[in-house]
């Protein structure tokens, strides 16, 4: 057997596990299409289900010839010579691309020094120059040839989605425990299994409170493919709301998530509305913290291919009237800083294992950590097109200029040197000594609003 691994450039994955067959089996074979049978090789076609380049569609097949590596070597023959053909959804041929070697084979365990770094030298800048070769082909294509481009859908199932950042981390902690409450409060005994985006973590099953042995359970499977659906999850102000759109409700190349046995997801849901009337006191500045949040609160990002029943001008004249109010999300999230600890140690555990950051939880709490990092995803997706990282570099930019600030009109001396001419008021001078102040504390009070 051989596995074959294809990556894109967004980071995302699919494995493929071919047969050293004969004949490749009817089952793998599209209509249309014939599979060369040679003793010495793999030979299969598959349907193409994963997006690699934005000048193709997620249509079509492919089919591989590859030597095995065991049989060449007993023939002495060359080690590699693997060929890729891209068929279009009409059969036509419209990519081939060959790799094979062109000398003997080395072998590590018995390769000298000299040997290992003439390999190096000869090989090392391959690595540096695809992603540039990349960006190079894709320009010819896109304004020389003028090819269509189309839109990133999100992996299939089948697929494995792009390495998570570091607020989708976090935020997968604070739903995987969100889930474990809805299980515990559902109308009906409910085991869930859920399984994180790549990277997040294994599966895990949830079960209800108090399930006896009698009882007939009812199983659910919640699947997260991407790991964009966590950030896209606290946009939404209702849980089913999020499910209906993120999943049951929506093109397939936007799904984010996956559900197994559905007809059990109104038990889960039972308990979401009232887990949102959760009330918990909170100071005026954490009031008006969370107030913010929500104000900030807004539909997710668009997806990139619209559905099927909605036309480009109906979705051009549709607009949300309805008020944003906190999620159920955010309630639960609030109901930490009361917690018996059983779910506050789940979140703990699963940031640290996540985003391999340490918490100071004792001097921010978990509902402030959630509230800082869903602030941020608002912030990022409503005024700087989702760039996160782009929230850092204007906090760089400001407090160099207030660094810079400060030398020029305070260190430098120039609001010091600055005297009470005739005619001057107090209150005027008053007003220098208070600029003099906040100049000179200027990075202190950018740090205390962003702590806000």
């Amino acid at each position: 057997m051989m596995v074959l691994e294809v990556n894109n450039t967004f980071g995302e994955r699919r494995l493929y596990l071919l047969k050293a067959e004969e004949k490749a089996s009817d089952e793998s074979v599209p209509d249309g299409f014939e599979a060369p049978a040679k003793a010495t090789k793999f030979t299969n076609a598959w349907v193409k289900d994963f997006h690699v380049s934005p000048f193709n569609s997620r249509k079509g097949t492919y089919s591989l010839t590859a030597a095995d590596p065991v049989a060449a070597l007993k023939t002495g023959s060359k080690v590699l010579d693997n060929v890729v053909v891209l068929n279009s959804s009409k059969a036509h041929a419209k990519l081939v691309a060959r790799v094979y070697s062109d000398g003997d084979h080395m072998d590590p365990a018995t390769m000298s020094t000299s040997q290992a770094l003439r390999l190096l030298a000869s090989w090392f800048w391959v690595g540096f120059l695809t992603f540039p070769r990349i960006i190079a082909q894709a320009y010819q294509l896109y304004f020389k040839r003028k090819m269509h481009v189309w839109f990133r859908p999100e992996v299939l199932a089948s697929s494995i989605g792009r390495t998570h950042t570091l607020s989708e981390a976090i935020l997968e902690a604070f739903f995987r425990a969100y889930l474990g409450s809805l299980v515990d409060n559902a109308s009906a005994p409910l085991r869930l299994t859920y399984t994180p985006a790549g990277g997040l973590g294994e599966s895990v099953i949830m079960m209800s409170k108090e399930v006896k042995d009698d009882d007939q359970v009812k199983e659910l499977t919640v699947r997260v493919i991407s790991p964009a659906f966590y950030t896209r999850f606290v946009h939404y102000s209702h849980t089913t709301e999020a499910f209906d759109r993120e999943s049951l409700h929506t093109d397939p190349k936007n799904r984010t998530l996956v559900f197994e046995n559905a007809e059990s997801l109104p038990l889960l849901l039972s308990s979401s509305t009232s887990s949102s009337t959760t009330k918990t006191k909170l100071g005026k500045i954490d009031q008006y913290r969370w107030q913010l949040l929500q104000r900030l609160r807004s539909p997710p990002p668009a997806t990139a291919y619209p559905d099927s029943d909605t036309t480009i001008s109906d979705r051009a004249s549709v607009q949300d009237i309805r008020k944003m109010p906190s999620s159920p999300l955010d309630h639960f999230a609030i109901s930490l800083l009361h917690d018996d600890g059983r779910y506050s140690d789940v979140i703990k555990v699963q940031i640290l294992k996540n985003a391999s950051i340490l918490l100071r939880v004792k001097e921010t709490s978990l509902a402030a950590v959630y509230r800082d990092t869903v602030t941020k995803v608002f912030i990022a997706d409503t005024y700087l097109l989702g760039f996160e990282g782009l929230l850092s570099v204007i906090d760089l930019v400001v407090r160099i200029l207030l660094v810079v600030v400060w030398f020029k009109f305070f260190a430098m001396g120039e609001i010091g040197q600055m005297k009470l001419e005739k005619g001057e008021r107090a209150w005027t001078v008053f007003g220098w000594k208070l600029c003099a102040w906040v100049v000179q504390n200027g990075v202190h009070l950018w740090y205390a609003v962003k702590s806000a």
